[in-house]
């Protein structure tokens, strides 16, 4: 499928809910539930939020309609919903709540382990996000998950679970491959460790002709992604309490992966939810190349565990992956750049 840059999109929404709010406020009775959803967006610290506050005109039209909102909040103070859209059932979350951490993949996955903290699975996110509304962070920003993308030479996908994702062994190197324009090829023996992984239901074998451009959040937990990354019918139900009938999904192009003389990684990205859309990417040059430097992660911690308090000396992801290549710990040499 074609492939528009998510800045681009994310910044088409936010033009479109400036104008959506102009239009509520003009009429003389907005509805306070619109209202709240717009302001949301509008007040969003995103970069295409950024893109808008910038713009000759569009800079000069949002402060007027966020101090439009702010008075009628003041106004009808008890006509204003106090409580985020959330589905309407109860829902049981198996997860602490997370913080959230930003920076290149190698910074979040250095910054996660050194606050003794795991980086969230899409399961964990959903469940972060039933409980906490639509209007949460959790919603209204997206990030890396624990599961990852494997693109074959064939032309085939392998969705890795967390402990099978190589980008958290390798996560410098995967960082540097990026940052260098370069896709990382995980080496040949982890490669078969994720082959073994999917006879354990650990990893997914996606062939390319069950590769669906969009998913119906009425599929959730019935086709095999969204099966295979725990997004079930719960979590279907809640985006579609949150007017999100589908969600796209983005892969990279079969002739592109088919060109590569080895199967490369890359990771996987929970968008937010805004503007009644939301998308699953597990390839694009903006989100999924690791040194993005705006990335981010949900670091959960177990029930029951407390913070360790520990030196940032103490972990050094790089040393890390030197000492294993030393050790003899890779099964085979690979390169992170294209051959």
């Amino acid at each position: 499928m074609k492939y528009i840059p998510i800045l681009i999109q994310e910044y088409i929404e936010c033009e479109q809910a400036l104008k959506e709010a102009e239009k509520l406020l003009d009429s003389g009775s907005p509805d306070a539930n619109a209202i709240s959803r717009l302001e949301m967006i509008l007040s969003a610290d995103t970069d295409a939020m950024a893109m808008i506050r910038m713009h000759r005109e569009y800079g000069n039209r949002l402060p007027a309609v966020l101090e439009m909102i702010a008075g009628i909040r003041k106004k009808y103070a008890s006509l204003w919903p106090s409580e985020p859209v959330s589905a309407d059932k109860p829902l049981i979350v198996p997860v602490t709540d997370a913080e959230m951490l930003s920076g290149d993949w190698a910074s979040c996955v250095s910054q996660a382990k050194a606050n003794n903290l795991e980086i969230a699975t899409a399961r964990q996110i959903a469940e972060l996000r039933m409980k906490h509304g639509r209007d949460s962070d959790y919603c209204t920003k997206g990030g890396w998950v624990a599961e990852n993308f494997n693109y074959l030479p064939d032309g085939n996908i392998y969705i890795a679970s967390r402990d099978f994702n190589p980008l958290f062994l390798f996560a410098e190197e995967a960082t540097k491959a990026h940052a260098a324009g370069k896709e990382f090829f995980p080496y040949g023996g982890y490669l078969q460790g994720i082959f073994d992984a999917e006879k354990q239901g650990k990893a997914l074998l996606l062939k390319r002709k069950d590769v669906p451009d969009e998913i119906s959040v009425d599929a959730f937990g019935k086709e095999p992604l969204t099966a295979f990354i725990g997004w079930n019918q719960d979590y279907g139900e809640f985006l579609d309490s949150c007017g999100i009938k589908k969600i796209k999904l983005y892969v990279a192009e079969e002739k592109y992966a088919k060109k590569q003389k080895q199967a490369f990684s890359r990771a996987l990205w929970a968008d937010y939810l805004l503007c009644n859309n939301s998308a699953l990417y597990g390839y694009s040059d903006y989100l999924n190349f690791l040194n993005y430097y705006i990335g981010r992660v949900s670091g959960v911690r177990r029930r029951g565990e407390q913070p360790q308090v520990r030196e940032r000396s103490e972990v050094n992801l790089g040393t890390a992956v030197t000492k294993a290549a030393s050790s003899g710990e890779r099964s085979e040499t690979g390169s992170t750049g294209p051959r």
